[in-house]
């Protein structure tokens, strides 16, 4: 008779016992999942509002003095090497033109300003929604013209964790800006590290590159370049986010880990009083490996049962709380998410491989002919 055989028979021996670890770790697997999936929709609701309220987190300004002249090539350069160097991506370029303040009334309702031109990541100059400007009601004059209200932009609420709270301009004006004073331009862009540690090395490798710019002007390099981080200190709320998701692991973990110790348990207990069948069997020649065999047969047979049921209440299940992730968090929910399911099942094959090994030792190590020699009953 073949193994399966033998587990087939055993079985029916005892059928409550694979029903209830069936039962057991099915509801495992399915509050692992559940739990899984909501940590997974509640990191990513809270860090797209931690990233609108404050920000994305490791987002640098990198800016350049003016009497470096750099032009968007040279920026381009500049800022591929630090990007490299500080593990990130350039985010976009940016242009500071000079302090100006408009010459028609109502004169001092802005007061003085410097408009941003803002490039990509390409160094195109990026699409803005220009005529946004919120409240402000006033005119824009420079040199007796008078500047449309659709070249100014001024970031809103959601806006301005990314962009700030300066006014933007239309490329188009910054012509006239330019001409109307002789203050310097200043330049520079963003880098995203995702790291909030990354701005001794962005600010190392910045005054490296106007090292030389800085010899000829007689200046420190300190003195042609700022880094400063765009995403405002939201710790506490990132941290209370990370302990949530701690949390959320500890919870699928330690159910899984009990459920995993149950079924070692469980299986220890069988296989030892199936010890005098598995001694008569290595006294008459069988193989180790026929043993392992069948301990790891009955054990994947109560596994995969278990995932088969888990897999019915989770699609029962998957409604609700597809519903309750979209009204908590904001996010659509899975349940049967791929990452979710891969970790289930190296998670499983694990508990497999665990809860056959520690029986099999047990038994294994027993003299075969102590085994026939004990008791039974």
């Amino acid at each position: 008779m073949n193994i399966l055989g033998f587990v087939w028979i055993h079985v029916r021996r005892s059928p409550w016992r694979v029903v209830v670890m069936v039962g057991l770790f099915a509801i495992a697997i399915v509050v692992f999942a559940v739990v899984s999936e909501l940590s997974r929709v509640s990191e990513a609701g809270l860090n797209a509002g931690i990233a609108k309220d404050s920000g994305e987190l490791g987002t640098y300004e990198v800016s350049f003095d003016g009497r470096l002249y750099w032009d968007i090539e040279r920026q381009r350069k500049v800022s591929d090497v630090i990007a490299a160097s500080a593990s990130g991506s350039v985010t976009y370029f940016f242009v500071d033109l000079p302090p100006v303040h408009s010459e028609c009334a109502p004169y001092n309702v802005l007061g003085e300003v410097s408009f941003r031109l803002l490039r990509d990541e390409s160094g195109d100059y990026a699409s803005l929604p220009f005529g946004s400007v919120g409240d402000i009601d006033t005119r824009w004059c420079l040199d007796g013209v008078e500047i449309s209200a659709t070249a100014f932009y001024l970031p809103d609420d959601d806006a301005k964790a990314t962009l700030g709270s300066r006014m933007y301009i239309a490329p188009e004006y910054a012509g006239i800006v330019r001409l109307s004073t002789v203050g310097a331009v200043s330049s520079g862009f963003t880098v995203h590290t995702g790291s909030d540690s990354s701005r001794e090395v962005i600010e190392r490798i910045a005054r490296y590159m106007v090292q030389e710019d800085a010899l000829k002007l007689g200046l420190d390099p300190g003195e042609l370049v700022s880094v400063g981080r765009v995403d405002q200190d939201a710790e506490a709320v990132r941290a209370a986010a990370e302990g949530m998701s701690i949390t959320y692991d500890v919870i699928r973990w330690s159910v899984l880990a009990l459920a995993v110790a149950a079924l070692t348990l469980v299986q220890t207990v069988t296989v030892n009083q199936r010890a005098w069948f598995f001694g008569l069997s290595r006294a008459l020649g069988a193989p180790s490996r026929i043993i392992v065999a069948y301990v790891a047969a009955e054990t994947a047979g109560i596994v995969v049962g278990a995932m088969a049921v888990a897999s019915g209440l989770l699609t029962a299940l998957s409604p609700s709380i597809t519903d309750f992730a979209r009204a908590a968090f904001g996010v659509q929910a899975d349940v049967m998410h791929a990452q979710t399911m891969l970790t289930l099942a190296l998670a499983v094959t694990v508990a497999v491989v665990f809860a056959t090994s520690i029986p099999v030792i047990a038994v294994l190590r027993r003299d075969p002919l102590e085994v026939l020699e004990a008791p039974r009953g």
